[in-house]
């Protein structure tokens, strides 16, 4: 996929899926969280360029794409 169309969808999704909170959805910071990394795993770790590299170590899922890729896990 092309680099401008990633971030295109995933500023996409980011709009419905985390801005767009519905009323009747009760998020709590957790869920909040979850989903934003859930978010950038469209994005390559190279590419999360403006997050410190021991926030992905730490906080990032390793169910990720990237980080399995990162990891040689399929």
């Amino acid at each position: 996929m092309h680099l401008d169309r990633k971030f295109l969808k995933i500023a996409n999704d980011f709009e419905k899926k985390f801005v767009n909170q519905g009323l009747d959805e009760n998020r709590d910071i957790e869920k909040t969280l979850d989903l934003g990394w859930e978010l950038l795993s469209g994005l390559s770790e190279a590419e999360m360029t403006r997050i410190k590299p021991e926030f992905i170590a730490k906080y990032a899922r390793a169910d990720t794409q990237w980080w399995k890729k990162s990891h040689d896990m399929r």
